[in-house]
């Protein structure tokens, strides 16, 4: 009896959770290419890369899994490889969360202080061109 579902629910919630993610990362996309690049174009930028590294992670990780899974020619292989693939793809998520940071940084504060520092005014009276 179960030979043939145990197959069907981890490859349905695989495409459930890769579909909620993508649909996630996807609306991260928008809001840095919308709403934050217009507000702060290095802020954008920085969130637009994290959304992208992102989108690479949620497409690649099952996908890489999956290889291992087919690899591995046996148990202790698909450890080390499961291993090797989890902590590769624990620091590309910690890279993208460092990128969606410094966006949120750039945005909030970054680009407004540049500005200031660079217009002139009573504070900064060296740049009066």
């Amino acid at each position: 009896m179960l030979g043939s579902s145990s197959a069907f629910w981890p490859a349905f919630s695989t495409i459930v959770s890769a579909g909620i993610s993508l649909l996630l990362d996807l609306a991260l996309l928008v809001l840095a290419l919308t709403a934050v690049r217009k507000r702060s174009p290095t802020g954008g930028l920085l969130m637009t890369a994290a959304a992208a590294v992102q989108m690479l992670v949620t497409i690649a990780s099952p996908l890489a899994y999956a290889g291992a899974a087919r690899v591995g020619s046996g148990v202790e292989s698909f450890a080390v490889t499961s291993a090797i693939l989890g902590v590769t793809l624990t620091l590309v998520r910690g890279a993208r969360w460092v990128l969606l940071l410094a966006g949120i940084y750039k945005t909030a504060v970054g680009d407004k202080a540049e500005k200031e520092r660079r217009s002139p005014g009573p504070l900064n009276p060296s740049r009066t061109s």
